[in-house]
């Protein structure tokens, strides 16, 4: 399996973007208001929400941590057309000290709830990856869609909640609309 390579610049790429995707990955700041503006209906699939190994590339949020982190893999729907994939890695210590707004999230949008309007979080910017077909990350949504491309592209920035960590990782699939004018 390839490893998906994280860097902070586009340019850094392996493959470039198309010009809709360079804008999906570097304009929007919450994502879900920029897909409602492309959509009737915008809905979460939960594939799953569970304490489980990560990548490499994911363990830096739980070094400190001696569990496993929590994450939680998803689907974003819009117009009944999955548009992109959710994968959002949660330090045990994280999970732990917000535990009752996790369980209470279900098929709601995780930004929505529980980050964007919250003063006591902060973001980091964001870091780039073309995901080959032959990754751990592609494969794992293969496993759920059906995939001809040969690779996709994501964007993954970290969140902590009164400095307590979670990494936020969206991948852009095939179906997503142009991104267009602001």
């Amino acid at each position: 399996m390839k490893r998906v390579t994280w860097v902070s610049d586009l340019a850094g790429l392996a493959h470039q973007p198309t010009h809709s995707i360079e804008q999906w990955l570097t304009k929007p700041t919450i994502l879900s208001q920029a897909l409602k503006r492309h959509c009737q209906s915008l809905s979460v699939e939960v594939l799953s929400q569970q304490f489980m190994a990560v990548d490499e590339t994911e363990s830096k949020l739980v070094e400190k941590d001696a569990t496993e982190p929590f994450v939680r893999r998803v689907f974003l729907y819009g117009d009944n057309q999955p548009w992109t994939y959710g994968r959002v890695v949660i330090a045990s210590s994280t999970y732990q000290t917000y535990f009752a707004q996790f369980m209470a999230l279900g098929f709601k949008l995780l930004g929505e709830t529980l980050l964007y309007g919250n003063p006591d979080t902060t973001r980091s910017e964001f870091e780039y990856a073309v995901v080959p077909q032959d990754s751990a990350l592609f494969q794992e949504i293969h496993q759920h869609l059906p995939l001809t491309h040969e690779r996709l592209w994501a964007r993954r920035s970290y969140f902590y909640l009164k400095g307590a960590p979670l990494l936020v990782t969206e991948v852009f699939l095939p179906l997503l609309p142009d991104y267009g004018r602001e």
